[in-house]
């Protein structure tokens, strides 16, 4: 097991096996897991650019969300007031997938905590019938050094171009495409739904105060 950085909560951490890898984040899935073949996989260090901000820059956070490829960062550490729970901490490594790798359902809160998450990523996306899926993480791990090592040592591919690496694996970007604006297609009709039925509720209980008025 290779735990990844965290405040408090419930451990987050790399778990390798013979023949596979198993993410566990606690925080986004509960006790679900990503779970990928060792050598579907590739691990990258990531290194910081700017100095740590004051108080949380979203846009600062290396996600991609762009060119096909979706690589959120699903950060593990929290802290307290006053920086909104998020302690802005950067990643130390990437995962990089060969194909994307279906979320399991995401929790409640995953919609602005630990870090918003590009979409169609979220709650009511991860629910679709076909879910979403992601092309890699970010991930803290500390120290970064050994968590590589372990990686490596466990059969993970380590270093190298992960972009170039990814292309080497054949995939269905139309395809890929085409199931996440399905995922974030469900998003808007479900918050649609949701809002209508806000509304006539709204409405019905309008309608009863002024019935319940004239009648008095």
């Amino acid at each position: 097991m290779i735990p990844l950085d965290i405040y408090w909560g419930r451990q987050a951490a790399i778990e390798l096996y013979p023949d596979r890898l198993r993410l566990r984040l606690p925080s986004y899935f509960g006790a679900r897991r990503i779970e990928i073949g060792l050598d579907e996989v590739v691990a990258v260090p990531v290194y910081r650019t700017t100095e740590r901000r004051e108080s949380p820059d979203w846009q600062a956070y290396p996600q991609i969300a762009a060119d096909g490829l979706l690589i959120p960062y699903l950060a593990t550490r929290l802290c307290g007031l006053p920086r909104g729970g998020i302690d802005p901490r950067p990643p130390t490594l990437v995962l990089a997938f060969a194909l994307p790798v279906r979320l399991p359902p995401l929790r409640l809160h995953t919609g602005d905590n630990p870090t918003p998450l590009p979409p169609p990523l979220g709650f009511i996306a991860s629910r679709a019938r076909d879910g979403v899926t992601i092309d890699g993480a970010f991930l803290r791990a500390i120290p970064q050094a050994e968590a590589l090592r372990r990686l490596g040592a466990g059969g993970v591919s380590v270093g190298g171009d992960w972009r170039t690496w990814q292309r080497s694996h054949p995939r269905d970007d139309a395809a890929i495409q085409r199931g996440r604006v399905a995922a974030e297609e469900h998003y808007y009709d479900v918050t649609g739904n949701l809002i209508l039925v806000w509304v006539l509720l709204l409405v019905l209980g309008a309608v009863a105060v002024i019935i319940g008025v004239n009648l008095g």
